[in-house]
């Protein structure tokens, strides 16, 4: 759930893309399908490889230039 954004006409996330070899962010919106706890089915928006923004994206708009880091195992 972190992930998600609500915005005025839906939900999105931040997902990663290469923008003349620099990685780029973009809006993407997103159906929400069932939660439990912090976990969210998103239904329809991104697929299996794409790269989503987990940390940081309430400061990211579209098209801004991002730094990919790996997440630490345990967090």
């Amino acid at each position: 759930r972190e992930a998600v954004l609500r915005t005025e006409t839906g939900y999105i996330v931040y997902t990663v893309h290469d923008e003349g070899g620099r990685p780029v962010a973009q809006a993407t919106p997103v159906v929400l399908g069932p939660g439990a706890g912090n976990r969210i089915v998103l239904e329809s928006g991104v697929q299996a490889g794409d790269r989503v923004i987990v940390v940081g994206q309430q400061q990211v708009a579209g098209g801004d230039n991002v730094e990919i880091v790996q997440r630490q195992a345990g967090t």
